[in-house]
């Protein structure tokens, strides 16, 4: 049955709570859940993993659209891996991380994500990976993207921009310009969450302030204090 979205000042949502596959890790039920927004209603599902975050949230998604090249003909787009040898898939190729893509509602993505569920089954190979670390990442990595019927449709978004955290950039090159995953640093997502949240949040404070400073601000600046009094 299709539920019907909420709405929170205007903006529609949905929270689901995630089932679970009987043959695989928890982490594949992501793949099936972007699906199943898509068929909600969603013209674009942007999905991001719980060690990932927008770095700055006042930038507009439809300015990092722009900038990454995401058009209408754009069915997936997903980030790249570090240029390192211990994140090449099979083929020597750079990996795909599956902790930040933004799917757009069109047949062609519906048929992508169907594959990429169905990859321990569909591809040969693909079935070790049911539950081994980086799963359903590494089925997309080295099964789905190469599958012809999906040619053209997939854009990568730099991993500078779109992978990494400041601390990591020495090693990867990736420093989550945009959006930042703490892949090997799990214990500082809380920070810089709350650093980006800051970001965003106290500039809409300076800008409500001005806006009504004769209302909210109290200038008492003409007067003296003594002791637990207020003289004018």
């Amino acid at each position: 049955m299709k539920q019907t979205p909420a709405l929170i000042h205007g903006y529609d949502y949905l929270l689901y709570r995630s089932p679970r596959y009987s043959d695989r890790g928890a982490n594949w039920a992501k793949v099936q859940l972007t699906l199943e927004t898509l068929r909600a209603g969603y013209e674009w599902v942007v999905f991001i993993d719980s060690d990932a975050q927008f770095t700055n949230p006042g930038v507009p998604l439809e300015w990092l659209f722009n900038r990454w090249n995401l058009t209408h003909d754009t069915a997936f787009s997903i980030a790249e891996e570090p240029d390192l040898d211990r994140d090449r898939d099979r083929f020597g190729k750079r990996g795909l991380n599956t902790g930040f893509y933004v799917a757009r509602n069109e047949p062609r993505t519906h048929a992508l994500l169907r594959a990429w569920a169905e990859c321990p089954s569909r591809y040969p190979g693909c079935e070790e990976w049911r539950s081994r670390p980086l799963m359903e990442q590494t089925a997309f990595s080295e099964y789905v993207r190469y599958d012809g019927a999906f040619a053209g449709i997939i854009a990568v978004v730099p991993c500078n921009e779109a992978n990494g955290y400041p601390d990591a950039v020495g090693e990867t090159g990736c420093s989550g310009a945009f959006v930042r995953h703490t892949w090997l640093a799990k214990g500082q997502t809380k920070d810089w969450f709350a650093h980006s949240v800051m970001q965003a949040v106290v500039p809409q404070l300076h800008r409500l302030f001005v806006m009504d400073m004769e209302r909210v601000v109290i200038d008492w600046r003409d007067k003296t204090l003594k002791g637990s009094e207020m003289l004018g």
